[in-house]
């Protein structure tokens, strides 16, 4: 599934992508430089709370990341960024 970054939290390697679906999702990076600018184009699984490698088509890389939340609307994204 595609989605684009919509909202980047650096000091706590969060990021809220717009999906397709107009739904969001919660990542939290793994990799050890956080690489992610607003939106960046970021390909992936996201149908479930785990572990994944997402590529960012943006900047042509793979990145490590959790999926914290899935199915989140703009006001659920905005809060869980914080």
């Amino acid at each position: 599934m595609k989605g684009i970054v919509k909202m980047i939290n650096p000091k706590t390697c969060m990021v809220a992508v717009e999906l397709e679906t107009n739904d969001f999702a919660i990542i939290e990076t793994r990799n050890v430089v956080f690489n992610v600018d607003i939106g960046d184009i970021i390909i992936g699984n996201f149908n479930c709370l785990s572990g994944e490698s997402v590529k960012n088509i943006s900047k042509d890389e793979t990145m490590n990341v959790l999926i914290k939340d899935i199915n989140c609307n703009s006001e659920e994204a905005r809060k869980l960024m914080k």
